[in-house]
């Protein structure tokens, strides 16, 4: 009878089965979703007081990034993009050409950027400061 039980309980703790990491297939999934050309809408989320419309976004598939003015052909910010969460991106940008964009003007060249997809193909991007919120709404191209 002891044998008998002591089976049972042995098979029970082996047949467990242990779950499955993501930790590693999550940043990928959000680094694939971000991987494109984006065109920025004519105005912020919050306020139509700042034009946005002359904005492109480019992320590489290796977390290369760059935002830049289409219509004049001026620089934005570019350098690279990290992955910290599922509503958060940091953007460590080059101090060459450093042009953020339109209330955006405060950021770091280290920045901390919440983002949500709207869609498959919207995406948003904000910059949370003192002086508010501004977020920018790309479409993938």
């Amino acid at each position: 009878m002891m044998l008998i039980l002591s089976v049972i309980i042995l098979s029970a703790c082996g047949s467990e089965k242990p779950e499955a990491d993501n930790t590693s297939v999550e940043p990928d999934q959000r680094r694939a979703s971000f991987v494109g050309e984006w065109r920025c809408g004519e105005t912020l989320l919050e306020t139509d007081e700042y034009y946005s419309g002359y904005l492109a976004l480019r992320v590489e598939e290796d977390g290369e990034f760059s935002m830049y003015d289409v219509e004049a052909g001026n620089p934005g910010i570019s350098g690279h993009m990290e992955y910290s969460s599922d509503h958060e991106v940091m953007l460590k940008c080059g101090k060459d050409d450093f042009d953020p964009p339109p209330g955006w003007g405060k950021m770091d060249y280290n920045q901390s950027i919440e983002y949500k997809f709207v869609s498959e193909n919207e995406l948003q991007l904000a910059y949370v400061g003192n002086e508010g919120r501004f977020t920018l709404v790309f479409t993938k191209e």
